[in-house]
């Protein structure tokens, strides 16, 4: 995702929204639960993992 989706989803995360993401090299999919920057905490399965913003796209 460009810089500014990666910004919209967090705010949507921080209001409480569930939002779910597919990285784009390991094709892994997860919740986010939580941001910093452009980095995403992404829940997958009973793991929790921090993907680039930048390698990811809303799924």
């Amino acid at each position: 995702m460009k810089r500014e989706e990666v910004r919209k989803l967090c705010q949507d995360v921080r209001q409480g929204r569930i939002r779910e993401v597919e990285h784009m090299i390991t094709h892994q999919h997860g919740e986010v639960v939580a941001c910093e920057g452009t980095m995403l905490e992404v829940r997958t399965g009973e793991s929790y993992q921090r993907w680039a913003g930048e390698n990811c796209e809303r799924s």
